[in-house]
């Protein structure tokens, strides 16, 4: 079995940067680490260390924290952005007030990570621990202010909402959390009904990449770059050493200020995504 495949043990102490840069960073061929330490600040640190963890039930019962350091990473540019025709086409025939959407970012994940597991029913990761961590790191940072007058908390859950006045529920939408000036992707959902609201998944994605990009952040970090839809908008596919140098350049530095006016409030994706705002995006004019 190669390194890839190998799942090693982790624990906050290998997070030392005595152990960290040689034996994790340097080991350019392990990905797979696994802890059963469900403590919320060994879930921080793994998270800015560059981690991304997920959640797995083991064989003897025991749910494991399974922290992934990317051999490569997706990462968002914002100057690298880019639309298909098919979806310039439809933001242009008026989906978005056709369907009335809206888009909700909010520091309350509970609602999105429910929706994540009525998505993804059996195959979902994100077992009762995971969601008991998000929600634990949520209450720590709910009252943040955004103000610039305190430190940044280290890391904030975020649930995103697509919402159309036509369904009493979103209808797509993902979790994620802040680090510094990073907006990491963990997981995303559709509506049951796919072929109901075809394109709102795309449109999603594209509506937080303008709030991401006009509230000062950095960079998005997708994750795992093998799914074609990250690469569909725009991510390049980043080797670990080039994504660590970025990541712990961002991660250090203060959360934008300006992300506070996006922040529970029903926008618009008519305003977003203009078509006028989308032309230039369109991939024959940015070509890869």
């Amino acid at each position: 079995m190669s390194s890839e495949n190998t799942i090693l043990p982790i624990s906050p102490e290998w997070l030392n940067p005595v152990f960290l840069v040689p034996y994790i960073y340097g080991n350019e061929t392990q990905a797979w680490y696994w802890s059963d330490d469900w403590d919320p600040d060994f879930y921080i640190s793994l998270a800015r260390a560059g981690f991304i963890s997920i959640c797995s039930d083991h064989f003897d019962g025991r749910m494991l924290l399974l922290p992934q350091m990317h051999i490569e990473s997706a990462v968002l540019d914002w100057r690298d952005r880019r639309l298909s025709r098919s979806l310039f086409s439809a933001i242009r025939s008026g989906i978005c007030d056709r369907l009335s959407l809206t888009l909700r970012v909010t520091r309350d994940p509970g609602l999105a990570m429910r929706c994540l597991g009525e998505c993804w029913e059996g195959e979902s990761w994100l077992h009762a621990p995971y969601r008991k961590v998000m929600n634990q790191l949520a209450s720590r940072t709910r009252e943040y202010s955004f103000s610039g007058d305190s430190p940044s908390p280290p890391l904030i859950p975020v649930g995103v909402e697509l919402w159309s006045s036509r369904c009493d529920r979103p209808v797509a939408g993902e979790l994620g959390y802040i680090t510094g000036s990073v907006y990491t992707s963990l997981s995303g959902f559709m509506h049951p009904d796919r072929r109901a609201w075809n394109n709102c998944g795309k449109l999603q994605l594209h509506a937080l990449a303008v709030l991401l990009e006009r509230s000062g952040f950095s960079f998005w970090n997708l994750g795992q770059p093998q799914m074609q839809y990250k690469r569909d908008l725009g991510a390049r596919v980043t080797p670990r050493k080039e994504f660590l140098e970025r990541w712990l350049g961002a991660v250090g530095k203060p959360v934008p200020t300006a992300f506070s006016r996006f922040l529970e409030t029903d926008l618009e994706l008519s305003s977003l995504l203009s078509p006028d705002g989308c032309s230039s995006l369109l991939s024959a004019d940015r070509p890869l």
